[in-house]
């Protein structure tokens, strides 16, 4: 295992009609002292990599000592944002300088956040559609030297489809792109390009994902199936 998603929460300030956590019942925060109970656990098993995301994870009440806590385990931690509340990422960008910021620019950005990716350079993302693999307003960053990834779109139910692109054509338009822009990264299930001769996916082999309320996954995609409640039928 190398590294976890962790989900501290399930809030958020936005409805964004990609969201692949959108329709998943809330279960609540997760709290600091839950927090340092699951470091010490998955440090003690040598993890060393946290994401954590959301919902929207900078609306955590404690989403300081979260990462104060955090600092104490893991070597790298990143955490994923809309960069909707400027004033909270400059305060970590303070506090904790080590901690890796991306930020998703699927929608308009506003001059404060424009401002603030210019100063901070955080990792950009966004999100690959089916009429377009980036956002026009994209390129100008890129071309300014700042970390920007293409993800393609997890499809979890049908009309998702209406909207994605298929994964040939994604590869095909990547790789395009980052023939003039070489420093572009691509996110993608290592399932459909598989470099590993022992698994296929990395759900439960390089990475897991957790829950506000503790529960794991192998991969994000199952958080709306109730693999648990199966195991533990199947274990009585």
């Amino acid at each position: 295992m190398q590294y976890v998603q962790l989900f501290l929460t399930f809030t958020c300030n936005q409805n964004c009609d990609f969201c692949f956590n959108r329709g998943i019942e809330f279960r609540g925060d997760l709290s600091v002292k839950d927090f340092e109970v699951l470091s010490s656990v998955l440090s003690s098993h040598d993890i060393t990599e946290l994401d954590i995301l959301g919902g929207e994870p900078l609306l955590h009440k404690d989403i300081l000592g979260i990462l104060k806590t955090a600092s104490q385990h893991f070597h790298s931690i990143y955490i994923s944002t809309n960069g909707s509340l400027i004033n909270r990422l400059r305060e970590i960008n303070e506090l904790f300088a080590h901690i890796k910021v991306g930020i998703s620019i699927n929608t308009r950005i506003e001059k404060k956040l424009h401002s603030y990716i210019l100063s901070s350079r955080p990792i950009l993302k966004s999100l690959a559609e089916k009429n377009r693999l980036i956002p026009e307003y994209a390129i100008d960053f890129i071309k300014r030297g700042l970390p920007y990834y293409i993800i393609y779109r997890d499809i979890i139910s049908k009309d998702d489809l209406k909207d994605s692109m298929p994964f040939y054509e994604f590869h095909r338009q990547y790789k395009r792109l980052k023939s003039v822009y070489p420093d572009i990264m691509p996110v993608y299930c290592e399932g459909f390009i598989s470099k590993a001769a022992s698994f296929r996916c990395p759900a439960g082999t390089t990475k897991i994902s957790i829950l506000p309320d503790g529960s794991a996954y192998p991969c994000y995609l199952f958080f709306r199936f109730p693999f648990l409640d199966l195991c533990i039928k199947f274990d009585k």
